[in-house]
Parts: structure tokens; C-alpha cells; sequence
């Protein structure tokens, strides 16, 4: 089981979430008619996502017992982590609308029912109302997976075999059945599988992966997305973009001790803060462009859309390590503690039992 923070883990996740960022940077940029940079590349940044969590998911099931209550743990913490800053984000853009009819999501103002925020609230909007919320889906999907194998299953190498053969499968049907959804078919949640493989590697072979070797697997990776740097051809869960993403993330894996000796801390706390840059940096990109370039009407170039940049990288940053730290990580504690209550009470029912002298409950 992880037992406390890896360093390379952090920094994957800071240079995911910031990927990301530049990504959707481009977007907006060429909106308003410039473009010095090519930021497809930067939605890669979601398939090393995919496999971190395949990583980290693994690692938490490693050493839990089959059963109900570890289950149960397990879901909570999950849903503590995901769902509270999520559906605030949710809620926050809905309130702006209904307040100055500024539309964030770009859809609100021609397709807005109570339906529509119900299936965004449980993960089930196809064009959900925050933009990176379609990734969301596939993680909770995946949660979904891992706690019926802790309930079902007792060896964590067992519940790898388990949840693959079910990824493989739903793609295989896809794939029989000329289908591509948001999940059967579509091969990106092969890479939470990848993720579960690297836990696998390391948790066996570790101490024989020398940390060079993950230095060079790692540039291996970083090589094969520059290669694909301009190729719009290639997109999540393809082949090439598995590959590359297999490789930079194993690579610093297996760098782990390297990174440990960094004392270099600020892409850790960016790494602890990525889930609520991933979901708000959406909203900076699209409050930074339209004041510069809507409202003060400056004039698109190759200067402004540096200095665009660079306030988008900047704020972003700042109000994510900021965010995570009075907003998300309280939130999280808070209704995490809350779905573990129960728990609590029947840990506490049954030790009045044992000191009462009478049967245990079912």
C-alpha cells in the first residue's frame, strides 16, 4: 500500500495538469487569432492522468482486505477526493450564468434543465457544463471497478488481472460492434490498466529497476511526445499517445530516489493542488483572454499572446495553491469524514458490545 508522498508522482501530476493548461491556452489564443505554439500535444497531459491513477489506485488497494467495509472505505475516499470541489465548480458556473449571463460552459444559455445538472451532478452529461468534466466520468467508472473487485476479490495482483480483462473487454466489444462511446470501445481506459502494470513492475521488480534506467525511459517518453508535437492525427488513447505516456510515467516511477533528493518543493505542492487547477484553469484561460482581448481590445500578436500566457500560467497556478489548501482539502476532509461517520458509530456499537457481553451485530 502507498505509504507516504512520491515525489515523482507530484511532479507527474504538475506537469500533467500544466499540459493541460497549454492546451487549452492554444484554444483560446487561436480564437482570437494567434497561435505561437502548437498545444494539441498538451492534451497527452489526460492520458498520464489516466495512468497516475492507475498507479495510485493499485497502490491503495495493495495490502486491503476483500470485503465490504474495506470497500466501502475505499468508495468514500474516493468520492471525498472527486466529487465536493467538483460539483462546487459546477454549482459556481451555474451561479455566474443565473447572475450576469456570462455562459462559462458555453452551452448553458441553449440547453439548460434540471435534468442537465442532475446528470452532471452523477457524471453522466456527454457535453457536461464544466469542460474537463467528460474525464471525470472515466474516473469514477474506474473507481467503480476498483471497489467491486476490493469487495469481490482478495489479491491485488488478482483484481489487476480482473479489472484489465473487464477494460479489454469493453473495448473488444467496441470494437466487434463498430462502437465507440464514452467507455465501451474507447481505448483510453486501457490506461488505467497501464498504470495498474507499472504498480505491478515497481511493487515486484523495483529494487533490481536501477533509478538511470528510469531517467532514460523517461526521456524515452518525453522524446516520443515531442515527435508527435503537430500531429492533430493522433488523440487521447491512441496508440502513440499511450506509449509515450506509458513510458514518461514508468520513467519517473522508477526515478522515485532521484526525486526524493530534490529540494525543489514547489511542483510538489502543484502536484498536491492539480485537481482544482485541472478543473478552474478553464475559467482564468477564458477571464484572461476576454479581458485583454475583448474588453481593453488589444491588438493580437505574438507580445500579447505571451504576456496572456504568462498571466494565465501565473494565476492559475497561484489560485489552485491557494484553492486546494483552504477550499478543496477542507471540503474533501470535511465530507470524507462525514461518509466514514457511520463506521465510526459501528465501531463504537461494537465495542460497547464486546464490554456489554453481547453478540456482535451482523
Amino acid at each position: 500500500m502507498l505509504q507516504k508522498k512520491l515525489i515523482g508522482l507530484q511532479w507527474l501530476r504538475a506537469m500533467a495538469a500544466l499540459m493541460v493548461v497549454m492546451a487549452h491556452n492554444h484554444d483560446f489564443l487561436l480564437k482570437h487569432g494567434m497561435e505561437f505554439y502548437d498545444g494539441w500535444i498538451g492534451g497527452i497531459g489526460v492520458d498520464i492522468f489516466f495512468i497516475i491513477s492507475g498507479y495510485v489506485m493499485f497502490g491503495l488497494m495493495d495490502g486491503l482486505p476483500q470485503g465490504r467495509r474495506e470497500a466501502y472505505i475505499f468508495s468514500a475516499k474516493r468520492v471525498g477526493r472527486i466529487v465536493p470541489i467538483y460539483w462546487l465548480v459546477i454549482l459556481s458556473v451555474i451561479l455566474v450564468w443565473q447572475i450576469t449571463g456570462n455562459d462559462l460552459s458555453g452551452g448553458m444559455n441553449h440547453y439548460f434543465r434540471t435534468s442537465r445538472v442532475v446528470k452532471n451532478l452523477l457524471f453522466l452529461d456527454a457535453n457536461p457544463i464544466v469542460g474537463v468534466g467528460w474525464t471525470l466520468a472515466y474516473e469514477m467508472f474506474f473507481y467503480l471497478l476498483s471497489g467491486v473487485a476490493i469487495l469481490a476479490i482478495t489479491r491485488n495482483s488478482t483484481r489487476l488481472l480482473a479489472i484489465s480483462l473487464t477494460l479489454a473487454a469493453l473495448v473488444l466489444v467496441g470494437i466487434v460492434a463498430e462502437y465507440t462511446g464514452r467507455i465501451v470501445g474507447n481505448p483510453l481506459i486501457l490506461e488505467f490498466a497501464a498504470g495498474g502494470l507499472i504498480w505491478f513492475l515497481l511493487n515486484k521488480f523495483g529494487d533490481r529497476l536501477p533509478p538511470h534506467v528510469g531517467i532514460m525511459t523517461a526521456l524515452a517518453g518525453l522524446a516520443g511526445m515531442v515527435m508527435l508535437y503537430g500531429h492533430h492525427d493522433y488523440n487521447h488513447g491512441h496508440p502513440y499517445w499511450f506509449a509515450a505516456s506509458f513510458l514518461f510515467v514508468f520513467g519517473i516511477m522508477m526515478a522515485e530516489p532521484y526525486f526524493m533528493r530534490m529540494r525543489w518543493r514547489g511542483p510538489v505542492a502543484l502536484g498536491d493542488a492539480s485537481y482544482f487547477l485541472y478543473l478552474v484553469h478553464f475559467y482564468v484561460i477564458i477571464t484572461v483572454t476576454g479581458l485583454l482581448f475583448d474588453v481593453f481590445h488589444v491588438t493580437p500578436g505574438l507580445a500579447p499572446a505571451l504576456f496572456a500566457t504568462i498571466m494565465i500560467m501565473a494565476i492559475t497556478c497561484t489560485l489552485s495553491l491557494l484553492g486546494h489548501v483552504y477550499l478543496e482539502r477542507p471540503l474533501s476532509r470535511y465530507v470524507t469524514g462525514h461518509l466514514l461517520r457511520p463506521l465510526r458509530w459501528t465501531a463504537r456499537g461494537r465495542s460497547d458490545n464486546r464490554q456489554a457481553g453481547q453478540p456482535l451485530p451482523l
